[in-house]
């Protein structure tokens, strides 16, 4: 059995062990009850600290083991680390302790006993990333087998640093500062990193909070270069979760099944306004990113694709959007939503009365829920003209300004 030692902000925060088979207990140092107070979401508003162990019970009470999960890859990359390990995918502990020391947010998974040092960075040529990005998933690591970084998530990326002399490979902690996600070599939607930086631009364009990207050839591929908004531009980690850790509910679940109570989205809100100092901003804010994701046709805003910041005490705020693309403008298959809105499914059933409504349910007023919808709105309808379509996808921002010309009858 592995111990980890979890750590933030240079702080020795908790101890995680396997109390029985995939079962956790997570232990807080005196040192972290100290310094945050018991009540403190500094790690996570699904695990506020706390001067008693926390333990996994039975599923679906198992906040610690979602909270782990929710730092490793998802999909193939995970069932390349576990390979390589020789350990199965459910060895979470063990995958930690080999790739945990780089992961979103500023928590650093160790084996008990060590401490996190800056690390070092590896130059790499242009080849050796194109190379890296060729053989994903299967990685072709350019010092060893293993990943020294780990990011939720199924889509194949890769976890490089920028620096004054070009791109570098993060090892033994060093913090990762860009995502590079290559286009799809399969898959039902062509163009898709194309049509993200787009999203992306058009959400700046908006005036909503989003991650800046890029687009980069390596080879023959496309590549979207995402700026990690997790990482100031020094290098400094920012902490974060995303909402499936928040709500203590694994990976697997990040796409909410039909008639959960409460709704998704609820959770989300209420969450937020619980712990936020300006509960009704938050509440503006998802809501903002909620309009956007469902007039651009994003079906696939599930509930690991919103996160929260958390700062050095603990305040939550929305996260920048990230991981939006119009896949129903693309593919109109694409059309079941990630999250219910107001109980809808079908992106085709959510109207400017729809998104305006889930929001009361939040604790907003009814006019200043569809007045945030509307200017939501019109913002992305200004926002659409302005950004061109991708050269690959010309009419994409007429099939979207169609779109959200819909909802606002």
């Amino acid at each position: 059995m592995t111990d980890l030692a979890v750590w933030l902000y240079g702080t020795h925060v908790a101890d995680v062990n396997e109390r029985s088979p995939f079962r956790y207990r997570l232990r807080f140092t005196s040192e972290a009850v100290q310094r945050w107070g018991v009540g403190s979401t500094v790690l996570s508003l699904g695990l506020p600290v706390s001067a008693n162990p926390v333990n996994d019970s039975v599923p679906p009470q198992m906040p610690v083991t979602s909270l782990l999960q929710g730092f490793l890859p998802e999909g193939a990359m995970l069932e390349y680390v576990a390979h390589t390990l020789g350990v199965p995918t459910t060895r979470t502990l063990e995958l930690l302790a080999s790739i945990g020391m780089e992961c979103a947010g500023a928590v650093q998974f160790l084996p008990a006993g060590e401490f996190p040092n800056q690390g070092t960075v590896l130059p790499l040529s242009q080849d050796d990333v194109t190379t890296m990005l060729e053989s994903l998933p299967t990685f072709a690591a350019p010092d060893g087998p293993l990943p020294h970084a780990s990011l939720g998530g199924l889509q194949d990326k890769l976890l490089l640093t920028k620096t004054d002399n070009g791109w570098g490979w993060p090892q033994g902690g060093a913090a990762s500062t860009h995502i590079l996600k290559p286009e799809p070599a399969f898959g039902p939607v062509l163009h898709l990193v194309e049509a993200e930086h787009w999203s992306l631009h058009v959400a700046r364009a908006c005036g909503l909070p989003a991650a800046l990207s890029s687009l980069e050839t390596f080879g023959n591929r496309t590549v979207l270069v995402v700026e990690r908004y997790d990482r100031t531009s020094s290098g400094e980690r920012i902490h974060q979760e995303d909402f499936c850790q928040a709500l203590s509910l694994p990976p697997e679940a990040k796409y909410e099944p039909e008639f959960e109570n409460p709704p998704r989205l609820r959770r989300m809100a209420r969450l937020l306004s619980t712990y936020s100092s300006s509960p009704s901003q938050t509440r503006r804010d998802l809501l903002r990113q909620v309009v956007f994701n469902a007039a651009i046709g994003n079906a696939d805003a599930h509930t690991k694709n919103y996160s929260v910041l958390l700062s050095k005490t603990g305040e939550p705020t929305v996260a920048p959007l990230y991981d939006c693309a119009p896949l129903y403008i693309m593919n109109s298959g694409f059309h079941i939503i990630g999250q219910t809105i107001n109980h809808r499914r079908f992106l085709e059933e959510v109207t400017i009365g729809v998104l305006a409504d889930e929001a009361v349910y939040w604790g907003m007023g009814a006019d200043e829920a569809r007045n945030v919808v509307a200017d939501t709105l019109e913002s992305l309808t200004t926002a659409v003209k302005q950004v061109p379509s991708p050269d690959s996808l010309p009419e994409l921002g007429t099939l979207v300004a169609a779109r959200v010309t819909g909802l606002m009858r």
